[in-house]
């Protein structure tokens, strides 16, 4: 898929709820979409997995031990392989350590820009920073605003006002 195609599917789904402002509801969309999800504590072999898709079931398992704004993203990774019809075949786990824009798989790299799209979308972030007399400096504050993490808001304010 192309990154346009994905941002216009994340557009798209955020028009569907009527999302306009942050914070984006991953976890509201996710199960209005008939996603079940799952916080469970994932077993020693597991600890550093942040979460996987189990698309038998349609369920996204997260692990319970990381922090909101973790867990937030890893719903929104997630559901971007289900939304974006990835092949369960070649489908792998997210691992928490993983950076967004880091070396991984074509899916991998499609779900983390369906995921930073969905929950950081251009025009959401630059209305926030004009609303509130923000500029790229600010990442701390603006992500507190969208409850993502400051790493994955520094590179949404790298890819949106470039």
């Amino acid at each position: 898929m192309t990154k346009e195609e994905i941002v216009t599917s994340t557009t798209t789904l955020l028009e569907k709820y009527g999302i306009d402002k942050p914070v984006v509801n991953v976890f509201q969309i996710a199960e209005d979409e008939g996603v079940k999800l799952n916080f469970v504590k994932m077993p020693e072999i597991l600890k550093n997995v942040a979460g996987f898709f189990d698309f038998e079931d349609k369920e996204i398992y997260v692990n319970d031990d990381d922090p909101p704004n973790r867990q937030t993203f890893t719903v929104a990774h997630e559901l971007g392989h289900f939304l974006l019809n990835h092949d369960k075949n070649e489908y792998g786990v997210l691992y928490r350590m993983q950076k967004i824009n880091g070396e991984n798989s074509p899916l991998e790299k499609e779900a983390n820009l369906f995921a930073a799209n969905l929950l950081v979308p251009s025009k959401m972030l630059k209305d926030t920073i004009k609303k509130y007399n923000l500029n790229d400096k600010d990442d701390e504050i603006l992500a507190s605003l969208f409850g993502v993490s400051k790493e994955m808001m520094g590179y949404r304010l790298k890819t949106c006002l470039k």
